[in-house]
């Protein structure tokens, strides 16, 4: 499958989905669930994009993010790549689709806003 052209801008919001290669249940454990949530707070604090929001299921991640200034497509292979190697300790082989999949979106509101 060829790959999909990925564009962004900065300050805008997206809804990105990481899939496990063959739908491998590679986030059915509480260790590696945390490892991804780790992963995760380490850019919802600040970095080259921000989390807005996030939703880990077994075998895939759901994101909401915005862009600060590198490109998407190279945060998402670090993050990916951090990820592996963490989870790669743990017995784990191979992991992510290679692709991933983006929907640029309107406007977020912020959880904080929803929960007071």
């Amino acid at each position: 499958m060829p790959r999909v052209k990925h564009y962004f801008e900065k300050g805008c919001f997206y809804h990105l989905t990481a899939r496990t290669l063959d739908g491998a249940p590679a986030f059915a454990s509480d260790k590696a669930k945390r490892i991804l949530v780790d992963a995760l707070a380490f850019y919802r604090q600040g970095g080259d994009w921000r989390v807005h929001g996030f939703v880990v299921m077994s075998n895939h991640v759901h994101v909401v993010v915005s862009q600060e200034s590198r490109g998407l497509n190279d945060v998402i292979r670090d993050f990916k790549k951090w990820v592996f190697r963490r989870l790669k300790g743990a017995g784990c082989g191979r992991l992510w689709e290679r692709r991933f999949d983006d929907n640029a979106i309107g406007s977020v509101l912020e959880m904080t806003d929803v929960v007071k």
